[in-house]
This record gives C-alpha cells, sequence and structure tokens, in this order.
C-alpha cells in the first residue's frame, strides 16, 4: 500500500490505517504479491488543527475583541450560550452584563470557540474632576 496526498506518494505511509495532519485529496494504491495496483477513490479532507485557539480581550472602550485574529476566519458572538447574529466582527460591545464568547469558523470550514469573556461592566457610571494635582473619581451604579 501507498498513500497518496494530492497525487504525490507519501513516504512511510504504506500502512491501511493511515493519520492526516495536512488537508488535501487522498487515495491510497494497493499492491498484490504479482505487482498489480489498484487505486482507491479520490477524498477531499479538510484537516482542522486541534492545536489552534484564539483568546477575547477588552479593549479601553469596553469592546470586546480577538486578540489573536487570523485573515480568513469569520466570526459569530454568544452571549450567555445564545448566538447574536447582529455583529459579525472582530469588535463586539456588550449590551448586558453575561458571558461572551466567540465562534470562528476558517475558509476550509474549521470551526473554533475562543475563551469564555465574564463581562459585568454594564450600567457602572464613571465621573472623574480633576482640582489642581488631586484627582478624585467617583463611581455611581
Amino acid at each position: 500500500m501507498q498513500w497518496h496526498l494530492d497525487s504525490f506518494a507519501q513516504p512511510g505511509q504504506v500502512n491501511p490505517v493511515d493519520s492526516i495532519f495536512t488537508s488535501g485529496n487522498y487515495h491510497v494504491v494497493a499492491y498484490n504479491s504479482f505487482g498489480c495496483s489498484s487505486s482507491s477513490d479520490t477524498i477531499y479532507i479538510t484537516y482542522c488543527d486541534p492545536t489552534v485557539s484564539f483568546d477575547l480581550g477588552l479593549d479601553g472602550a469596553f469592546n470586546l475583541y480577538i486578540t489573536n485574529l487570523t485573515a480568513g476566519h469569520s466570526i459569530e458572538w454568544f452571549v450567555n450560550g445564545q448566538l447574536d447574529n447582529t455583529v459579525t466582527g472582530n469588535l463586539y460591545t456588550p449590551s448586558i452584563n453575561g458571558d461572551y464568547q466567540a465562534r470562528l469558523t476558517s475558509i476550509y470550514g474549521c470551526k473554533y470557540f475562543t475563551n469564555i469573556y465574564s463581562f459585568n461592566s454594564v450600567g457602572v457610571i464613571s465621573k472623574m474632576r480633576i482640582i489642581g494635582y488631586i484627582q478624585i473619581q467617583f463611581k455611581m451604579n
């Protein structure tokens, strides 16, 4: 047996079961003891790397954002486990206190979830007044 990826023989991949670590078109060629061969059908396999992860952060304007976003991903936002399909960009302005999470989908269909960010700042009003060199800050709920 010999496994092929995109028509190229894969060195050392000669067992009936193979591990996939790259997306592409796969097929296997089987040989008998007389040297005759037969090729399988070709199948496209999408490999979703399990080591890929994304994180949420909070900017100075209280927007959530994906800190390590890379090109080629669409974004969906979840609030308390429910999809909010009104926002699909990298910035999300929370309107309620709760748990926020984003799901990113690659151009190949791989789906990755960010960490959950618990947001608890809606309704907190901050007023600041500067007197001379002394700064006084009031917080009202």
